[in-house]
C-alpha cells in the first residue's frame, strides 16, 4: 500500500572484510521474483545495443535458413494440426477446436489477400493445406 514502509535487509556482499582479510561466504538463496532487480544484458551493453542479437539460448536455427511464404504456411498448418489434436510425429495432443478454426481462417484470409501474387507452387500448396485442414477439422468436430 502507498505510504507503507516495507522492511528490507542489507547484505554485505564484499569478498573481503574491512581489515582486508577474505571473508568466508555462505551460499545465498536466489532472489525471489518480487525482490529481483531488472535483468541486465550479459554482454554489458545497453538494451538498445542488444536489439537484433540472437540470445545465446536461441541459436537452434541456422542463419542461412530463410523464412519464406512456403515456410510460413507450413508453420501455420502445423499449428492448426496441433490444435486439431495431432501432435508432432503423430503423438496425440489436446484438441482446441476454436484455435484450430481461427488458424484455418487465417490461412484462408492469406489465400484471399495473396490471390494473383503467388507462384503456381505456392498457390497449389495453399489450396492443398486448406483443403486438408478443413477436412481434418470436420473429422475432429464430429468426435
Amino acid at each position: 500500500m502507498p505510504g507503507e514502509d516495507k522492511p528490507f535487509k542489507v547484505t554485505d556482499r564484499r569478498a573481503v572484510s574491512e581489515d582486508g582479510t577474505p571473508k568466508q561466504t555462505e551460499p545465498e538463496a536466489p532472489p525471489s521474483p518480487e525482490t529481483a532487480g531488472p535483468v541486465e544484458a550479459k554482454t554489458g551493453s545497453s538494451p538498445e545495443e542488444d536489439i537484433g542479437r540472437a540470445p545465446e539460448e536461441d541459436i537452434g536455427r541456422a542463419p542461412e535458413e530463410e523464412i519464406d511464404f512456403t515456410t510460413f504456411l507450413i508453420s501455420l498448418a502445423a499449428n492448426a494440426m496441433h490444435h486439431l489434436g495431432e501432435g508432432p510425429e503423430g503423438k496425440p495432443a489436446l484438441p482446441n477446436l476454436p484455435l484450430a478454426r481461427q488458424t484455418i481462417d487465417i490461412i484462408a484470409l492469406l489465400q484471399d489477400k495473396t490471390r494473383g501474387n503467388l507462384s503456381g507452387d505456392e498457390e497449389r500448396l495453399l489450396e492443398s493445406i486448406l483443403y486438408d485442414l478443413r477436412m481434418r477439422f470436420v473429422v475432429a468436430a464430429r468426435r
